[in-house]
């Protein structure tokens, strides 16, 4: 049997992975898409998400409303929601000022066909909640904490190693902000999740389990 700081360590990105990520995709379809599909709903909110990843400001934007130039999403990220079709761009929508690209248009991007809202990770759905969100009380602050967790527990990957005073005090903070989220959906879906919460504290991680958990947070770290 793996050591308890191992399994400590493990327990809380099964708690991230299959727990927090779930209510929080729940959260983005009741609370956000309405009846929408995902891929309507990142059509609808192209201009807000774009400039996620995109820092110039684009033939869509409204001169009164700057953005932040700032990019908050890699590469990678951005095109897991998005793709860009060439011959959609329209060159005139391009400015320059003295030889220098002051303005982009973004008609070449589109949301790829039946995309999900699996596809998103917490930096991702942290994101579109902020920007696109009905700001409902509690929401960004847990959803701030869950992604603050997340960090600091993949970044262990390379010892997974957690005291148990450390495990508590996380597991606690975790599972507090991802209540906070499941009780916006009402509370037999809270019931629900703290069911799941429990079980996961109680699972008996062996050996393939975890190295199952490893891979993931190898996957995640590298968005």
């Amino acid at each position: 049997m793996a050591p308890q700081e191992k399994i400590n360590y493990f327990k809380l990105v099964a708690l991230i992975a299959d727990i927090a990520c779930l209510v929080i995709w729940k959260y983005i379809r009741e609370k956000i898409l309405g009846k929408d599909s995902f891929e309507t709903f990142l059509n609808k909110e192209k201009h807000t998400l774009v400039h996620l990843y995109e820092t110039l400001p684009c033939c869509e934007c409204i001169v009164s409303k700057k953005i932040n130039g700032e990019r908050l999403v890699s590469r990678k990220q951005f095109f897991v929601l998005y793709k860009s079709i060439d011959r959609n761009k329209i060159y005139n929508h391009n400015k320059y000022a003295c030889r220098k690209l002051t303005q982009i248009c973004i008609c070449n991007y589109s949301a790829n066909e039946n995309v999900d809202v699996k596809v998103v990770d917490i930096t991702l759905s942290n994101y579109i909640i902020k920007k696109c969100g009905k700001r409902e009380q509690g929401v960004d602050n847990w959803i701030e904490q869950i992604k603050d967790v997340r960090n600091k527990i993949f970044h262990l990957s390379d010892i997974q190693k957690i005291t148990d005073h450390k495990f508590n005090r996380t597991w606690t903070k975790l599972e507090g902000s991802i209540l906070g989220i499941a009780n916006l959906m009402g509370s037999a879906y809270v019931d629900e999740i703290e069911k799941k919460i429990s079980q996961t504290k109680k699972h008996v991680f062996i050996s393939s389990y975890m190295l199952m958990y490893e891979k993931l947070c190898c996957a995640l770290l590298e968005k």
